[in-house]
C-alpha cells in the first residue's frame, strides 16, 4: 500500500537521492555533465545536489508530492503548475544553485538551462495551458513494482483534474521510458534529437488527456495485480 502526500522541505534530501539514483546514467544529464567529473562517485554526489537544489527552487510555485510506503519515501514527482510561474534564475539562486557552479563552470549549468528549455519547448509551444511533470522518480530497488505508474494514475492525474486541468505533458530521453508513458495512456505528439558535447540525445514529448486516463486504467489494474503477486505491490 502507497500512501501519497504533498512533500515538506524536510523530504527534499531524500527526494533529491532517489532522483539522483533512479536518473543515474541517464542520456539528459550525462550528456550535459559527465564528462566534467573523473569518477562515477563525485558525478553521482553532484547530481544528487543539482536535483536538491531544482527541487527547492520549483517546489515554491509548484507542486511535490511522495509516495510513502512502510515509513519510506519510494517516489516522488514534482509537476507545475501553467498558471504559475517557471522557477527562474533568482529562484534557483536562493535554492542554492550557485553551489553547482563549482566543478563544471557556469558555461555549464548556463547552457544546461538553454538545454532543458530547448527539451521541452514542443510541450510548452503545442500545450500551454497543460500541467507540466518535471519529476518522477521512484526508489531502484523497487522499479518494476508498479511506483511510477501509481504515481501518475493514483495521485498526479487525480490532482491535476481536482485543479481543473485538462492535460499533463512531459518529456522523456530513453526508450523504456517511452514505453512507460505509452503503456499509461499517454499520447506522444513530438520526437525530436538534441545535440550536446558530441552526443546526440532522443527526446520525446508526450501529453496525458483526461480522457486517456480511463484507457490506461486496465493496465494499471494489470500492473497491481501483478505487484501484489509478486510481493512488489
Amino acid at each position: 500500500m502507497i500512501d501519497y502526500r504533498e512533500a515538506g522541505t524536510k523530504d527534499f534530501n531524500r527526494i533529491a537521492q532517489l532522483s539522483a539514483k533512479s536518473f543515474g546514467h541517464y542520456p539528459y544529464f550525462d550528456c550535459a555533465f559527465r564528462n566534467a567529473f573523473k569518477n562515477e562517485e563525485s558525478y553521482n554526489t553532484y547530481m544528487e545536489k543539482l536535483h536538491r537544489v531544482n527541487i527547492k527552487a520549483n517546489a515554491q510555485q509548484n507542486k511535490c508530492f511522495v509516495g510513502v510506503k512502510n515509513g519510506e519515501i519510494v517516489s516522488a514527482a514534482l509537476i507545475q503548475d501553467p498558471a504559475k510561474k517557471k522557477a527562474d534564475v533568482e529562484d534557483y539562486v536562493k535554492a542554492g544553485g550557485l553551489s553547482l557552479v563549482y566543478p563544471v563552470g557556469l558555461s555549464k549549468i548556463l547552457d544546461f538551462f538553454h538545454f532543458s528549455e530547448d527539451a521541452r519547448a514542443d510541450c510548452d509551444r503545442k500545450h500551454p495551458s497543460a500541467w507540466y511533470l518535471e519529476v518522477l522518480a521512484v526508489d531502484n530497488s523497487m522499479k518494476g513494482c508498479g511506483l511510477g505508474s501509481g504515481m501518475l494514475q493514483d495521485c498526479l492525474i487525480p490532482y491535476v483534474q481536482k485543479q481543473g486541468g485538462q492535460e499533463l505533458t512531459l518529456i522523456t530521453n530513453t526508450e523504456g521510458n517511452r514505453k512507460f508513458y505509452v503503456k499509461n495512456g499517454f499520447q506522444e505528439f513530438s520526437q525530436r534529437t538534441l545535440e550536446k558535447n558530441g552526443q546526440r540525445v532522443g527526446n520525446w514529448s508526450f501529453c496525458g488527456y483526461s480522457e486517456a486516463t480511463e484507457y490506461s486504467l486496465s493496465h494499471i489494474d494489470l500492473l497491481k495485480w501483478i505487484g501484489k503477486r509478486d510481493g512488489c505491490a
